[in-house]
């Protein structure tokens, strides 16, 4: 038996400690952590609020970049109640906040301040991480060995049936498809930046810490997915490259 929730994570240091919760009374349950690169998870997160018909503000707006003052976090050390805060994007602050790597002050740097890790808050559970576009690896063999860990590491007896795709676009319809965005549109440039900043933390930051000195950590073809979360600093969208200050602009406005 198994249970889907993100919020354990994404929830950092908001809300019930599901996480020592679990780490204390079932320390043998495994956790599986998914990641995917920043743009894409805030389109496919954005259009899926759209398939479920939910109020959504303009796709471009500035407000998903503000942060949150003490007293008013929610998820992701946004303010409250912004569901499309841009800061959720910052996967590594959750698995930061598992306590698996050494913590120094090399590391730490890569880890925005206002996420307060504690170097005793080291949970139990072994974790198996992967990255959403190896479930889509074109490579057979290399896709079947994700699915072969992945059984091994929950100790599954057979090969994981996994000949089925769940959709979680919405329930759809008109109204959906016309709010639905393309995030590579030019009107996204800043949306993609700002995403883009947060990316190239979790590529400096992932693999040299989490994956290859955390504790109880497990992946699947490692040089492959080391390579994914590389490409977490790039635009997928071929518009933006980073400049020599971090951020992050046009291609074109470069020259």
């Amino acid at each position: 038996r198994g249970v889907k929730c993100p919020s354990i994570i994404d929830g950092f240091s908001v809300g019930p400690p599901i996480l020592k919760d679990f780490s204390k009374y079932l320390p043998r349950t495994r956790l599986i952590v998914g990641i995917r690169h920043p743009v894409l998870w805030y389109q496919s997160f954005y259009n899926m609020q759209a398939g479920n018909n939910h109020k959504l503000p303009a796709a471009d707006s500035t407000d998903f970049t503000v942060g949150c003052n003490k007293g008013n976090c929610g998820k992701g050390y946004c303010q409250m109640a912004k569901l499309f805060c841009l800061n959720r994007a910052r996967f590594h602050l959750g698995l930061a906040e598992l306590g698996k790597t050494p913590l120094d002050e090399a590391e730490r740097e890569l880890i925005p301040p206002e996420l307060k890790v504690s170097d005793g808050n080291m949970i139990r559970n072994k974790i198996f991480l992967y990255d959403m576009e190896q479930l889509g690896d074109m490579n057979t063999t290399r896709r079947e060995r994700l699915w072969s860990d992945l059984g091994d590491f929950i100790g599954y007896p057979d090969t994981i049936p996994h000949d089925k795709y769940k959709s979680s676009h919405g329930r759809g319809g008109a109204r959906a498809e016309r709010a639905r965005i393309n995030i590579c549109d030019k009107r996204y440039d800043p949306i993609r930046a700002q995403l883009l900043v947060h990316g190239h933390q979790m590529s400096q930051w992932i693999c040299p810490y989490f994956v290859k000195q955390g504790k109880d950590v497990y992946v699947s073809s490692q040089d492959y997915l080391c390579l994914l979360v590389e490409k977490y600093a790039e635009d997928p969208c071929g518009k933006l490259v980073r400049m020599d200050n971090g951020t992050y602009m046009s291609a074109e406005g470069s020259n």
